[in-house]
């Protein structure tokens, strides 16, 4: 495929993850950025391109606002072994795209059901921000803990908020 019709197809699918993602509450902020935003965190699902062709990598997210890394951390699940026959949850995930629109639509479809299968139920195991404080399987570093609990208490950081905010191109939240 043509490295013109691949980025017109990769921009095509975007934008349509964008609005199979919106009844899921995560908005297109920031290139391959979608996101959720809670009270103390943010939710969101990174969509890798590789360079080699035209399919992705989804990854997901959680960054606690008060969090001063300067970069969002992929500290969830990613959609590379859901691609593979031995899928964990049993669905195998087609995550490539050709130069027409039905693979472009299909594409979209099977990211906006891989997030809906695996992502949603994932974040929604750590929607009360304690779970992210206690639960073994907490995606969270001691650091974020930490940042997390300060926030909790009242301790937020204005300058920290205003960047993890940035980091995802929506300082405007």
């Amino acid at each position: 495929m043509e490295k013109s019709v691949e980025r017109s197809c990769h921009g095509k699918v975007l934008r349509l993850v964008g609005s199979l993602l919106a009844p899921l509450g995560f908005r297109h902020v920031k290139s391959t950025f979608f996101i959720r935003r809670q009270e103390w965190v943010i939710e969101f699902i990174h969509l890798h391109k590789y360079r080699y062709g035209p399919c992705y990598r989804v990854h997901l997210g959680i960054r606690v606002l008060n969090d001063v890394f300067p970069a969002p951390a992929l500290n969830g699940p990613n959609s590379h072994p859901y691609t593979c026959t031995e899928s964990p949850n049993g669905s195998q995930y087609k995550l490539d795209f050709g130069p027409d629109q039905a693979s472009v639509e299909r594409c979209s479809g099977e990211i906006h059901r891989w997030c809906s299968e695996v992502g949603v139920p994932w974040f929604n195991q750590f929607h009360d921000p304690h779970a992210l404080l206690t639960d073994a399987a907490s995606p969270l570093l001691e650091n974020d803990k930490a940042r997390l609990r300060l926030a909790m208490g009242g301790e937020s950081d204005p300058n920290a908020v205003r960047a993890s905010t940035s980091l995802f191109g929506s300082a405007d939240d």
